[in-house]
């Protein structure tokens, strides 16, 4: 008996899971979705200009791999940036409003920034290091990421770097300690991950002034990891974390308290990737792998706002044949990226404003429908009840 019961808690389980992903007709949806084909977005600005990372290409096999690329998106179009030259290929990590791009070239594994007009500047490695890749840039063209040489845990290092005004800048951790920046905001507030810890379990940061701070974990003690992946300019930092459960929970850090922001129903576990000035946040929710029907990611691209989860797929038209996965960042028009599956095919998306649909009307009177009593006179304006046969006296007064 409580064998039956719990596979048919499971099945129930999995149809809410896929009903929740099905818009009904009845309710408008809230994002209309773009294709960005197989163009796998790394971040979006404001202009709705999206930074590639990789391009998806078929294999002899029928299946894709993942092609490293660095270019912009915007409206409807791609323009792939040039490779430095001496490297073989190039990936997008970051854009800012400005439309500069950071990124990555590699071999060597080296950090670069192309500017409005697509020109690339090598960032440059830290004293005695072989490489450094990019992660973040503001409007500032502050840029933000790594430093360090060999492969971590195999005897390599790697320290959170700041490159600004030609220079580059080590953020730490100090000692034998690892680290790596991943975001900044318009302040300068810089975000990531290091081992700051005696247990050597890495750590979120925050750089500020000079000074790196431990934000913690969800569950606090040894071997507690989380990391940083965003920064609003209201000093709002979300990332991930290992919860009470042992598990990955997406995080929201501020004013020094970091809190769980939850999963979705029937999931494992969660990540928060991106943070908009308004505070919404976005990332995506693990299912349990009995609830994950094959072929459709196991994840749901998910977005945090005023106190609550929810599942993008709800806000979408329930007939648009997407299965959204992830989403990886969020402008300040609230517009997001993402990966997901389009009939089954493995594609990238950036969610809009909906446009609502018109409202409903009736039907135009005609000149025939303007008899037999169906005349109407308002001896005092304002005139109203337009689209019915109406005439009107305005008498002159004074």
């Amino acid at each position: 008996m409580s064998r039956r019961v719990c596979v048919t808690v499971a099945a129930l389980a999995v149809a809410l899971v896929h009903a929740a992903a099905v818009r009904t007709q009845t309710q408008p949806p809230e994002y209309a979705v773009i294709d960005l084909g197989p163009l796998e977005p790394a971040a979006l600005n404001d202009s709705r200009q999206v930074a590639i990372q990789r391009r998806l290409e078929p294999t002899s096999t029928g299946t894709f791999i993942g092609q490293p690329v660095a270019g912009l998106w915007e409206a409807g179009s791609f323009r792939e940036f040039a490779v430095p030259a001496g490297y073989a290929r190039a990936s997008g990590a970051a854009v800012n409003n400005i439309g500069h791009l950071a990124g990555t070239a590699t071999p060597p594994l080296h950090a670069f920034l192309w500017n409005s007009q697509f020109a690339p500047a090598d960032l440059g490695v830290l004293p005695n290091a072989a490489w450094s890749e990019a992660h973040g840039v503001n409007n500032r063209l502050q840029v933000v990421g790594g430093s360090g040489a060999g492969v971590l845990g195999r005897g390599g290092w790697s320290k959170a770097v700041l490159w600004q005004y030609g220079t580059i800048t080590n953020l730490g951790p100090g000692g034998s300690g690892w680290g790596m920046a991943t975001a900044i905001n318009e302040f300068g507030d810089i975000v990531g991950w290091a081992q700051i810890t005696p247990d050597a379990s890495g750590h979120a940061f925050l750089w500020r002034g000079g000074t790196m701070t431990d934000l913690g974990s969800l569950r606090g003690g040894a071997w507690s990891t989380s990391t940083a992946h965003d920064i609003n300019d209201f000093r709002q930092v979300v990332g991930e974390s290992v919860a009470s459960d042992g598990r990955f929970h997406g995080f929201s850090w501020q004013n020094d308290v970091m809190s769980d922001l939850g999963l979705l129903p029937g999931s494992v576990g969660s990540t928060a990737y991106a943070v908009n000035v308004s505070g919404r946040v976005v990332g995506m929710s693990v299912l349990a792998l009995d609830m994950c029907p094959p072929g459709d990611g196991c994840t749901r691209a998910v977005m945090w706002r005023d106190g609550m989860i929810a599942d993008l797929n709800t806000l979408i038209p329930g007939d648009s044949g997407w299965i959204l996965n992830s989403a990886t960042d969020i402008n300040g028009q609230g517009e997001i990226v993402g990966k997901g599956f389009l009939n089954g095919e493995p594609r990238y998306f950036m969610l809009v404003a909906a446009t609502p649909p018109p409202l409903a009307r009736s039907r135009p009177a005609t000149a025939d429908d303007c008899k037999n009593g169906r005349w109407t006179t308002f001896n005092d304006p304002p005139f109203r009840n337009q689209g019915e046969c109406v005439s009107f006296v305005r008498s002159k007064r004074g």
